[in-house]
């Protein structure tokens, strides 16, 4: 089932690698309930260990634990059972949410995160999954900004990790260079100078 969605997910914009992971978590919980269908809900309660959605919430002071109690127990109360015991289908909305993703991912990034998702959840305003993001604290506007202050930070790291890379190259060349320098053949004595020759 996970590759299923995988698969209608990758044909649009692939997912990172974070992102393979929930779905799949997402899948598996659907599965393990008897329910007929994935549903952004499932996929909700499998984006609060997601850490690219999780760094949205952090930043947009959603409580996790509570969101991923909340999102438990709405799943925990839907009576629809699927009677056989395969995997579960894509609900119209995960497809829908999963496709807004991509477009808004397109053209700015390679790959579709939780992050993104998370957004578009709260953005589209209409599931379940959505009202319990905003009664959580959670606006599409809130969702929005975390995602600037999580891609900041993250273009920070790169930024540090690539000086402490240069930093941490620029000695070894240094010592390279003299190591060079060192064992290179010593320049052949002068001769004798052009003082004191007759022309």
């Amino acid at each position: 089932m996970a590759h299923a969605i995988i698969d209608e997910i990758g044909q649009i914009l692939p997912p990172s690698r974070n992102l393979a992971e929930t779905l799949a978590r997402a899948a598996d919980y659907a599965t393990q309930q008897a329910h007929p269908e994935v549903t952004l809900e499932h996929l909700l309660l499998a984006l609060t260990e997601d850490p690219d959605a999780v760094r949205v919430l952090t930043v947009s002071a959603v409580e996790i634990d509570q969101l991923k109690g909340d999102v438990s127990s709405h799943l925990g109360r839907l009576e629809e059972r699927s009677a056989n015991d395969g995997a579960a289908g894509i609900s119209d909305d995960l497809r829908q949410i999963l496709e807004a993703s991509a477009a808004a991912a397109r053209g700015r990034r390679d790959a579709i995160d939780g992050a993104i998702v998370l957004a578009a959840i709260v953005g589209d305003g209409r599931s379940t999954a959505a009202h319990l993001l905003r009664a959580r604290g959670m606006t599409f506007e809130e969702a929005i900004k975390a995602l600037q202050v999580a891609m900041e930070a993250e273009e920070e790291a790169l930024e540090t990790s690539d000086a402490a890379f240069d930093e941490a190259s620029a000695p070894a060349s240094v010592s390279e260079q003299r190591r060079m320098e060192d064992t290179a053949p010593a320049a052949a004595p002068a001769g004798p100078t052009d003082q004191g020759r007759a022309p």
